[in-house]
């Protein structure tokens, strides 16, 4: 269950990219018409339309036996532009209602074509997006599309997401072939006198050559371990020599609601219990300057504000589609940027991403994802930090997340940067 939670709220009660954990919040506040992308028009919902209309016999028959050899959803060009890109469901007298979730919907209906079990909605997508998505029938749980040929994570693993990927020559998401090559290691962080230790887990990458030298600290580590392939990622750019030597610390979120709303004792914490605990057992020096944390959605902005409480201990963050409008009551909104801009400049860097179709306001007035993104790169820029921001054309989710996540990494640390205390690494 733990997996689902950093973008539960996206594709299941909070319809709006704001997978924030505060829609209880929101709840209060003024309610507006909850955004959705134009209708558009497919040229062959159009075509199946016009044969049903004439009467001929098998076209509805014969549209789902082209479906089901070509795959969901279909993708066209009517020669406008980005090209069109058509979800679909079948159901029949016993369906009500299907939504389509994720960036690309946001909640938005499918239309029925009467007389029929097809249910369909054409959206337009910027040519070159990636994409996830889930479908809800009316009364049920989302689901992945059953006709989509691009289930994320790939098989063998259960399928959580159906994907699109727009890019020319794009490739499926290739299955996990061969384990991480690295090692783990179990690690018990007390968080209080009273409650049950955190059990953690260090990844170091294969074949250093010395001890790590950095340190990555990953916000709800076990998604990131499975979904964004974290251990293989890190022995790839470490042979690439991409990055440092480096290695993480995935820690399990326990309450998302309360932690990652830049709450001072969680930020403590991290800062005073699990950084030192990981170093300790890595034998690796105190320096802000080698020290990240990450996270996305709701962890992007517990990430952030954790580097913005205690920059002794983070030297930089990395925030994958932070969460960057919350705010514990209501307007105004984006607490964390008010903060940046009322407070001087730390030593801190920041590395922001954030997809272009995060796009979405929240039904309470809220800003989307992008615009707040977009808000506090500017804010951070005015008061002069070291900002690294980029924008991918795609939603949000760990399908996004594990593509960016290599552009984004070699980001966090000066390439110069180095303890004062560490031997040389060997060739691998």
């Amino acid at each position: 269950m733990l997996r689902r939670q950093r973008w539960a709220g996206f594709f299941v009660g909070c319809f709006s990219i704001l997978a924030i954990a505060s829609c209880r919040v929101r709840a209060s506040a003024e309610h507006r018409p909850r955004a959705e992308p134009p209708r558009e028009t497919s040229p062959t919902i159009h075509r199946l339309s016009a044969q049903l209309a004439a009467h001929e016999p098998d076209a509805e028959a014969s549209f789902w036996r082209a479906v089901e050899g070509s795959g969901t959803p279909l993708v066209e060009d009517d020669g406008r532009g980005d090209p069109l890109v058509t979800f679909l469901f079948r159901g029949g007298a016993q369906v009500s209602g299907v939504a389509l979730l994720g960036s690309v919907g946001n909640g938005a209906p499918l239309d029925h074509l009467a007389g029929t079990e097809v249910w369909h909605r054409t959206v337009r997508v910027p040519r070159g997006a990636r994409l996830s998505y889930r479908l809800r029938v009316e009364g049920s749980e989302p689901q992945v599309d059953p006709r989509n040929r691009t289930p994320f994570p790939p098989q063998p693993a259960p399928p959580l997401l159906s994907t699109v990927d727009l890019r020319p020559g794009a490739q499926a998401v290739e299955a996990r072939s061969t384990p991480p090559a690295g090692t783990f290691t179990r690690l018990s962080i007390r968080r209080s006198l009273f409650a049950a230790p955190i059990e953690a887990e260090i990844y170091r990458p294969q074949n250093l050559g010395c001890e790590p030298t950095h340190l990555l600290v990953f916000l709800e580590g076990p998604d990131y371990r499975e979904f964004e392939r974290v251990p293989e990622l890190l022995d790839r750019l470490t042979a690439e020599g991409t990055i440092p030597p480096t290695a993480a610390l995935l820690l399990p979120s326990r309450d998302r609601d309360r932690d990652f709303a830049c709450d001072r004792d969680y930020s403590d914490w991290l800062a005073d219990r699990a950084v030192p605990t990981a170093r300790q057992q890595l034998a690796m020096a105190a320096e802000p300057s080698t020290t990240a944390v990450v996270g996305s959605s709701f962890g992007g902005l517990g990430a952030a504000c954790a580097a913005f409480h205690r920059p002794d201990v983070f030297g930089s963050v990395l925030a994958q589609s932070g969460s960057f409008s919350w705010s514990a009551d209501g307007p105004p909104f984006e607490t964390l940027r008010r903060l940046v801009a009322e407070q001087k400049r730390l030593p801190t860097r920041w590395v922001l991403s954030v997809g272009t179709m995060e796009r979405w306001p929240a039904q309470d007035g809220a800003p989307s994802l992008l615009d707040s993104n977009r808000r506090l790169r500017t804010t951070l820029q005015e008061k002069g930090y070291d900002v690294r921001y980029s924008e991918y054309l795609g939603g949000h989710g760990p399908f996004n997340w594990s593509h960016q996540l290599a552009l984004d990494l070699p980001q966090l640390f000066d390439p110069t940067s180095k303890p004062r205390e560490s031997r040389p690494c060997t060739s691998p």
